[in-house]
């Protein structure tokens, strides 16, 4: 910069100082902020994941409306691309707690995988004690009776060898990171107040409602190498699921079927849930604990008939 070109720049800044230093702080303030953001995503990411490490939260969940028995658990188990399997128990239920009936979600409360936080209290030590969410509750609500209410159906209600928890303590669930969102249900408002966790012999089911499974997996949370090693296992997974429904039969060859079992996952593509529905014969539901079966209404909207277990809770709408 030349002689001249320095000294009006510093007459002009002299001229109006003021506004220099106006103009100099807001853009340090903006480099800031910036600077920050940038940091922060690498710094909450590592938090999160050295959290769900401490939990051993599970990398795959699978889940079964035959539900899912110890041989299932026993068959992951037994797989190198496998750490650590748990069968697990999930119910939702209207239950009061003091306040009136809202939706809890129950869960029992696991050993090894997605093991809740203890905020304070104490862990559940007998099936008339429990666990509450720390988004809900709070230390003074220890002590407290959640009484699962006489007014959900039958087949939830036989979901409980006892329908009455004392909260033992409160804590926090690595499957919910956010203090607000909990699960979606198809009771009431379709909003779960919070999780409720009792010990896995409260629930009489001789089924588990789901299998978690954890994996020696590459890669911090959220990264691309973690999304790699979820995708590398995914197959074998599909793999052994299908070695699983042979071996249950539903793989069996007919003159009008191949044979094969196909997962498709999640759908969320109205249109493609549809054409599956419209493709099908028939539309196969044989859970005995599921509380509504949104499914079984879906089906018939494409004209697919329904069969369901005699009994459960979602066959009552269904007439032959």
């Amino acid at each position: 910069m030349s002689l001249f070109n320095s000294k009006m720049l510093i007459r002009t800044i002299r001229s109006g100082f003021g506004r220099f230093l106006s103009i100099l702080c807001i853009v340090a303030l903006g480099v800031g902020l910036f600077t920050g953001l940038k940091c922060s995503k690498p710094a909450l990411v590592a938090t999160a994941d050295r959290y769900m490490q401490t939990q051993n939260m599970y990398d795959f969940r699978l889940l079964s409306t035959l539900g899912i028995e110890d041989k299932d658990a026993e068959a992951f188990k037994n797989e190198e691309f496998t750490a650590c399997t748990e069968g697990a128990y999930s119910v939702h239920a209207f239950a009061d707690a003091g306040d009136g009936e809202k939706i809890y979600e129950f869960m029992s409360l696991t050993d090894e995988i997605a093991v809740p936080y203890l905020i304070s209290g104490e862990m559940p030590s007998d099936k008339e004690e429990c666990l509450a969410d720390s988004a809900v509750f709070d230390e003074s609500d220890i002590g407290k009776l959640i009484v699962v209410s006489e007014n959900n159906d039958e087949d939830t209600l036989e979901e409980f060898s006892n329908l009455r928890f004392r909260i033992s303590g409160i804590a926090k669930s690595p499957r919910f990171i956010s203090r607000v969102d909990r699960s979606d249900t198809d009771l009431g408002s379709g909003k779960v107040e919070g999780f409720v966790y009792i010990l896995p012999r409260v629930f009489t089911s001789d089924v588990y409602h789901e299998l978690l499974i954890t994996c020696p997996m590459e890669g911090e949370l959220y990264s691309d190498d973690y999304d790699t090693a979820v995708e590398r296992i995914k197959p074998e997974i599909e793999e052994l699921l299908e070695k699983r429904a042979e071996e249950l039969g539903l793989t069996e060859k007919t003159p009008d079927t191949p044979g094969k079992c196909l997962f498709v996952g999640a759908v969320y593509d109205r249109d493609v849930l549809r054409a599956w529905n419209c493709r099908a014969d028939l539309f196969l539901f044989p859970s005995t604990f599921d509380t509504n079966g949104l499914v079984v209404r879906e089906a018939a909207a494409c004209g697919l008939a329904s069969v369901l277990v005699e009994g459960s809770c979602a066959a009552e709408g269904v007439t032959d």
